[in-house]
């Protein structure tokens, strides 16, 4: 997706996005004009100054809006990219799908996630500036105290790099590692996950029995 598809996809978010920025911003500097002590002497002054403001505000507005669809269109990219690295026979197993995050478009860019499909437990694919993350799907409504399971995980797998979130146990992997990584070495991760999960007595998802 280049950057043209990427902006007519989102452009009833643009629209709005510069409408809301133009006339918060416009009503800013207005606001200013008056604070700092402008006196409309004259029909002409008072015209002078609105058009001063609208262009100030707008002006303003298509800054923030630029810079807030060049980065949604980077994570968009940077998602396809990470999406692209996955081994295929993984995305193939679990039926691995891009797909748009559901959210208004009016007010929010277009996002992408990846999203398990079809196997029986489910995982999740993510990633940030240093790791990427595999995360089992657990079922955490019967963990008590979770802050306190969390920090007792994170201890004891530390080397592992293998922590308990929101979501389920999730193994962060260094990018180094993973543009290494194939089918094999991602199903090593899933069996460590599962086996964690026994051990730490953390139920994982089956969608077979749901």
């Amino acid at each position: 997706m280049n950057f043209r598809e990427y902006f007519k996809l989102t452009k009833e978010t643009s629209k709005n996005c510069l409408k809301i920025c133009g006339v918060i911003f416009t009503s800013i500097y207005a606001i200013i004009a008056l604070i700092t002590g402008y006196k409309n002497v004259s029909f002409a002054d008072s015209i002078e100054i609105f058009v001063l403001c609208f262009l100030l505000g707008n002006g303003f507005g298509l800054l923030i809006w630029a810079l807030a669809i060049t980065s949604s269109y980077g994570q968009i990219k940077s998602m396809i990219k990470f999406f692209n690295s996955i081994p295929h026979e993984v995305k193939e197993r679990l039926g691995l799908r891009l797909i748009a995050k559901p959210q208004n478009p009016k007010y929010h860019y277009l996002q992408l996630e990846i999203v398990d499909t079809i196997s029986d437990n489910p995982f999740i694919f993510n990633f940030d500036k240093k790791f990427v993350w595999i995360a089992i799907v657990n079922d955490l409504r019967m963990v008590d105290n979770f802050q306190k399971r969390m920090i007792e995980i994170r201890k004891k797998y530390k080397k592992e790099r293998i922590e308990l979130t929101g979501y389920g146990l999730r193994k962060n992997i260094k990018w180094k590692e993973w543009k290494g990584f194939t089918n094999e070495d991602v199903n090593l991760i899933f069996e460590k996950l599962r086996t964690i999960s026994i051990e730490e007595n953390l139920e994982v998802i089956n969608r077979k029995t749901e």
